[in-house]
């Protein structure tokens, strides 16, 4: 855990988050709420594919109460977020407000 905290205060990590955010034009994916306040989260867990660590199409941009939605289930997300984060058009997001907690 202290080691994914040195990570996270990297410089790596910090332009990898920005580099996220731009993409989705600092909009959450699950809600469509822009908010310059965003989790960047990582698709494919980081536990299970290290080497995703700083790979962008790897991120997607969540408020905290939709990427709070994913915590210990982000298996079910993976197929639904991959297809978001690698679409070319306009940002798309999903409704994670049925999904339960």
């Amino acid at each position: 855990r202290n080691c994914e905290n040195l990570i996270r205060k990297s410089v790596e990590y910090k332009l990898w988050k920005k580099a996220v955010h731009e993409r989705d034009e600092y909009t959450c994916r699950g809600c469509n709420i822009k908010s310059k306040v965003l989790d960047a989260h990582h698709i494919l867990p980081t536990r299970d594919f290290p080497n995703l660590f700083y790979a962008i199409d790897n991120g997607i941009s969540l408020c905290h109460s939709c990427h709070s939605k994913t915590i210990s289930k982000e298996y079910t997300f993976v197929a639904i977020f991959e297809k978001i984060a690698c679409a070319n058009t306009h940002v798309k997001t999903l409704s994670l407000s049925t999904v339960k907690q």
